[in-house]
């Protein structure tokens, strides 16, 4: 579980930079990406807490503190890691469409515009 966070943790990085992170002003980071990339040393104190609760469930061995129970939490853990890192990897970022913004006004020398004075009769 430490080698699969650390992994994760720097492929996202390596995927990130290769992105233009922080950089690319055209670019709307996904959430989740960005918080792996910048707290994802604390997706580290997961599996630290799952082996001490794993080491604890083997001494006591009984309810909630079991052997049956501490193995299938361990597995959900490792699934939620895995997605969650391979969802920001695959999707650190998304790009904005270009076509839904209004196009630029012309400048008033473009317009042609005229002055009330040009729309009097001709002298």
């Amino acid at each position: 579980m430490f080698l699969l966070t650390v992994v994760g943790f720097v492929g996202l990085g390596i995927v990130l930079k290769m992105s233009g992170y922080p950089d690319d002003p055209f670019v709307r980071w996904t959430p989740i990406a960005v918080t792996l990339r910048e707290h994802g040393q604390w997706v580290l104190t997961v599996p630290f807490l799952w082996a001490l609760f794993a080491i604890v469930s083997s001494r006591i061995d009984r309810g909630i503190f079991s052997e049956r129970f501490a193995g299938p939490v361990g597995v959900v853990l490792v699934a939620v890691i895995i997605v969650m890192f391979l969802y920001a990897i695959a999707n650190p970022f998304t790009r904005p469409l270009l076509t839904g913004f209004p196009p630029k006004a012309k400048p008033e020398s473009q317009l042609k515009l005229r002055s009330p004075a040009d729309h009097s009769a001709p002298r």
